[in-house]
């Protein structure tokens, strides 16, 4: 529930971080601070619409042809009724909360657009309304720690970035290799469900693979066994090492700190526990270097 209301400005703030080179780069070309980040904000808005209607129409399509792909599909006797009695409720349910969704989906885009826009406007925002409630011993400190922490959340975005990335793209190799069909729609989907704590790339493929093997195509089954551990071994090798190198943590200690987070706050826990090591460790080391100035 958290995540839910802190999420569109999470993103406000990631994508006002993503625009303030580009900003700063064309405020001498434009005069100021402000046309240079409406220009910039104009042409991030735009390219955001056309690459999404491109890439929507694409993904549409493939949908399409899956679709009737599963419609076609030799099901096993034993399996159809049960799954098709499930395949229903799940659709319902789905659909309802689908319904439900949309209108909080629709306001926390608009939410998202308007916040980044003043971020990129005024980055410094929320620093100055800080300012204006606490007193000025507090606030040079927390001012450093907020510094501090957006370096951290881009780092721990990059760092997700970065293996959701090397997830598609191995999902886009591995599933051209074995030569199914669907692949950019199929490698989205797993590079998406990657970022899903509770699911992964395993939801997907791993009954894909036993109703290959169902189905008779062993070869096809054991490469998406084999993808899924690449897949896996991949996460586990690339994430602790980004992570811990943006965060300023050791790559066990970034991976103890999701853990915990994720086993004290769920799903929100894999951001906010590796955040709250790097702040906790950051004030530590400043507390220290405080204490031996004096």
């Amino acid at each position: 529930m958290l995540a839910a209301y802190l999420m569109p400005f999470l993103l406000a703030l990631l994508f006002s971080l993503l625009l303030e080179a580009p900003i700063k780069c064309l405020e001498g070309v434009f005069g100021g601070r402000r046309p240079a980040a409406r220009c910039v904000f104009g042409l991030f808005l735009s390219l955001s619409l056309l690459a999404f209607g491109l890439g929507f129409s694409r993904l549409l399509t493939e949908a399409e042809h899956l679709l009737f792909y599963l419609a076609s599909f030799d099901w096993p006797e034993e399996l159809l009724p049960l799954g098709l009695e499930n395949y229903g409720l799940e659709l319902l349910t789905a659909g309802t909360r689908f319904l439900r969704a949309t209108p909080e989906v629709l306001l926390g885009f608009f939410v998202t657009l308007f916040a980044t826009y003043y971020l990129a406007l005024e980055p410094d925002l929320p620093v100055r309304a800080l300012r204006l409630v606490l007193p000025s011993r507090f606030y040079t400190r927390l001012s450093v720690v907020y510094a501090k922490a957006l370096s951290a959340f881009a780092a721990y975005l990059r760092a997700q970035a970065a293996v959701v990335l090397c997830t598609t793209l191995l999902s886009l190799l591995g599933l051209r290799l074995l030569g199914v069909d669907y692949v950019l729609l199929l490698a989205l989907l797993l590079g998406f469900l990657d970022l899903l704590p509770m699911l992964g790339p395993g939801t997907l493929l791993i009954p894909w693979a036993a109703l290959s093997y169902w189905r008779g195509e062993g070869e096809l089954a054991l490469g998406l066994l084999a993808l899924y551990g690449v897949i896996i071994l991949a996460r586990q090798l690339v994430e602790p090492r980004i992570m811990g190198a943006g965060l300023g943590l050791h790559p066990l200690a970034a991976l103890a700190a999701g853990f915990f987070g994720l086993s004290l706050f769920g799903a929100f826990g894999l951001l906010l526990g590796p955040l709250l090591a790097s702040l906790s460790y950051f004030v530590f080391c400043e507390s220290r270097r405080e204490k031996a100035a004096v």
